[in-house]
């Protein structure tokens, strides 16, 4: 890309697979469920890195730690419940390719309610990211 350097999640594909249920919304929202700890796989389509800003909201259906993770490396860990708590992290890099970010919580899941006989773990509400294209010199 020449001009702007900036990127946005329209310039990615970010993947939802399963234990994520199918995106959900209404007037208002847009929301994801997942089952289990899971991951959200962003693929970089460029041939440099680039750090990326993502930002959302979580809740559950019971008090959890919920945490996010690259690599590893805890990216954010934070107490949810069903309460949205809004969060937003900075300077997360990622390479060209595939890269995922792995959510896990430290409860097992439950079932929503008697209507949805689904199991949820924690749902990430408004989820966005926005970018830029990293000097390939940079480490």
């Amino acid at each position: 890309p020449t001009g702007d350097p900036s990127i946005h999640q329209s310039d990615m594909t970010v993947e939802f697979p399963r234990p994520w249920y199918r995106a959900e919304k209404n007037r208002k929202r847009q929301w994801r469920w997942s089952e289990s700890d899971a991951d959200i796989v962003l693929h970089n389509p460029y041939a440099v890195p680039m750090e990326i800003e993502i930002r959302g909201e979580w809740t559950a259906q019971t008090d959890r730690t919920a945490r996010l993770t690259q690599q590893g490396e805890i990216l954010w860990e934070e107490t949810v419940n069903l309460s949205p708590r809004e969060w937003r992290l900075t300077g997360i890099r990622l390479e060209p390719g595939e890269n995922r970010l792995r959510v896990e919580s430290d409860d097992s899941n439950t079932v929503a309610n008697a209507g949805d006989s689904r199991r949820l773990a924690v749902c990430l509400l408004e989820f966005s990211i926005k970018g830029r294209l990293l000097d390939p010199a940079d480490p």
